[in-house]
């Protein structure tokens, strides 16, 4: 746990040194790095040249409407928005969407992605940039036909309150880092319960922020722990930082 603790939080460090550093390079209208995000005071409300985290974390029709606009012209992959992160007001509007991400090859795996999309005053969109990470997403709930053993998509993306619970046991470990779910992504029964969560992970002392995918497994005595994460990275070639050492036993 100690071990895995370490690796996120140098994780953030560097994801943090690289987001400044693309800082002077970046263009207001479309900034190129958004994994990680200053904390703004204002909540779904536009903070000028920052970013507000949005209120309401669901895809409403305007935000399908434009990954409608962007899939028609995509031929790698295709982009599904399953969560709506923050906004921040430019010459137009920068938008930072969850997605799930599924190439356009047979039976290629579907993961997640932060695409960030750039609306101008015209309403056309356009997608700035794109940050990966390797986790599966599980197949779309289905009520006639449960998963038996693996991860199961939950019939909503909010978090409910005994992942919420759990999140926060799990948290009481690591005073360095506070994390903020923001979606439940997948649920997997076991000797307990795992989760798979989308969260925000702040470091307590610089107040930066990173995205990460975070599974948290709770036992049936109402413990709970952090046995697995991953980083959305840039693409720059620098991998998701992963530990999931501690999680086989629990998915056996």
């Amino acid at each position: 746990m100690k071990r895995m603790i370490a690796f996120l939080i140098a994780a953030l460090l560097i994801l943090t040194m690289a987001a400044c550093s693309n800082q002077n390079n970046t263009e207001q209208s479309k900034p190129t790095d958004t994994t990680s995000t200053k904390a703004t005071e204002a909540v779904d409300t536009p903070v000028d040249g920052g970013w507000a985290q949005s209120q309401s974390f669901e895809i409403d029709d305007h935000t399908k409407e434009m990954f409608e606009q962007l899939n028609a012209t995509l031929t790698g992959a295709q982009y599904e928005p399953i969560v709506y992160v923050s906004s921040q007001v430019v010459a137009g509007t920068n938008h930072l969407v969850l997605c799930k991400s599924t190439p356009t090859v047979p039976d290629a795996a579907t993961t997640y992605v932060l695409v960030t999309v750039y609306e101008d005053l015209q309403g056309n969109v356009d997608i700035t940039s794109t940050q990966e990470c390797d986790v599966t997403a599980p197949a779309a709930y289905d009520p006639n036909n449960p998963v038996a053993g693996g991860y199961g998509e939950p019939d909503s993306y909010a978090v409910t309150d005994e992942a919420k619970t759990a999140m926060q046991k799990a948290n009481e470990a690591d005073p360095n880092v506070t994390y903020e779910p923001i979606a439940l992504l997948a649920t997997q029964i076991v000797a307990g319960k795992n989760y798979q969560l989308f969260c925000k992970a702040t470091l307590n002392d610089s107040g930066t922020s990173s995205y990460i995918i975070a599974t948290v497994y709770a036992d049936l005595q109402g413990n709970a722990e952090l046995t697995a994460f991953s980083v959305f990275t840039d693409g720059s070639g620098e991998e998701a930082v992963e530990d999931d050492a501690s999680a086989s036993s629990q998915d056996e």
